[in-house]
Order: structure tokens, then sequence, then C-alpha cells
């Protein structure tokens, strides 16, 4: 196909991955409000890594929309970007330790 198109196959091959392929299912961008419902801090924080929260946001989603055509990497891409401005783990209890001494600073 690359020499066809008079490119290396590499570039034949991301654009049908990267471009031609998604053509077929939904933006997974129109999901935004949704998964913005999904990813509220009382679910999210049930988590301990972003893994396993971003298995859950996608599952919930999916299971909302068995029918449509979503593409599942995308998606996860799309859901892993989204999760990033949540703490998990060691990054959630270092940002409670400042937060019990700013409300320590406010009280006293």
């Amino acid at each position: 196909m690359g020499d066809f198109c008079e490119v290396s196959n590499s570039v034949a091959r991301d654009f049908f991955h990267n471009t031609w392929s998604k053509q077929f299912f939904i933006n997974v961008k129109a999901f935004k409000p949704e998964l913005d419902e999904i990813m509220t801090n009382d679910f999210v924080n049930g988590f301990e890594d972003k893994l396993s929260a971003q298995h859950a946001v996608v599952d919930a989603l999916l299971e909302q929309h068995k029918s449509e055509q979503i593409h599942m990497r995308t998606l996860q891409q799309y859901v892993g970007k989204l999760l990033k401005r949540f703490k998990f783990g060691k990054e959630r209890l270092f940002d409670m330790s400042q937060l019990i001494k700013l409300v320590q600073k406010k009280i006293l």
C-alpha cells in the first residue's frame, strides 16, 4: 500500500491506524459531558491508582453506550488525559497533609 501511495510503509500504516480507521467510530470528545458526570471526586477517590479508575470510567461509559461504535484505544487515552486532574495514591496523601496545614493556619 505504501508503494502504491508513494509513501513509506510506516507512514501508510500510521495513517490507517491514526486517521482513516477512526472515521468509522464516534468521536470520544462527544462523550466529555458524560465523562465529567462519571468522574466525580466521590467516584474517582474510591481508587488507589489511575489505571483502576481509568478502567472503571471506561466500563461505566461503555455500559451506557453498548450499541455504539467507540474506538477503545482513543477512549482510554482520552479518559487518561481527563483523569490527570485527580490525585491518586501517594499524591493524594501529600495533598491532604498540605490541606491540613492550611486549615490549621486559618483556625489558629
